[in-house]
């Protein structure tokens, strides 16, 4: 973890910034495609993965596990979450829904090898694809649940105290603004 501070957090943060202010549907225009957060336990498919994403212009991040993964999520704002179910020692289907939990508007692929785990997120809607993977066939579904996410609100990049201070000085100017009309 960088320091604040330091010129790589500041850039960081200016990005994490600028990504959830412009929302993933126009962040594109800025030559940004997305990014990711892949989740699987399987070191070469992980690795696989991150490369044959980033070659299509997609950032991307990975966690072996739930914890690292839960840490990745608190640290980064992503636009996906690619996971694998069937995590070793970990419930892959947990992290969905505490996922969720972080940002409601999160998009997520589910990844599996076990077909028969999925009924659940297939139940609730949720993009499911079987492995092995067909890396052209996951950048299409990757690219239409970018495309089909909705603009997030510039205030969402806000800490609690700064939208509270947005809002407060955005309704006494209007107050203002309108005690001078008067």
């Amino acid at each position: 973890m960088h320091k604040l501070g330091t010129p790589v957090a500041i850039q960081f943060l200016a990005a994490r910034k600028f990504r959830a202010a412009v929302g993933v549907n126009q962040a594109h225009k800025y030559g940004v495609k997305g990014r990711l957060l892949v989740v699987d336990d399987e070191p070469a498919v992980r690795l696989g993965l991150e490369r044959a994403l980033r070659s299509e212009g997609y950032e991307v991040i990975s966690a072996a596990d739930f914890s690292e993964a839960k840490e990745r999520l608190l640290e980064w704002p992503v636009d996906l979450l690619l996971l694998d179910l069937n995590l070793s020692g970990d419930n892959g289907w947990e992290l969905y829904k505490q996922s969720l939990d972080l940002d409601p508007a999160l998009c997520v692929v589910i990844i599996t090898a076990r077909p028969e785990l999925a009924a659940p997120a297939l139940a609730e809607g949720v993009t499911v694809l079987e492995k092995p993977l067909d890396v052209s066939q996951l950048v299409k579904t990757i690219d239409a649940r970018l495309t089909a996410k909705p603009v997030l609100s510039p205030m969402r990049a806000l800490s609690e105290p700064q939208r509270e201070t947005c809002q407060s000085v955005a309704t006494d100017g209007l107050t203002e603004v309108g005690t001078q009309v008067r």
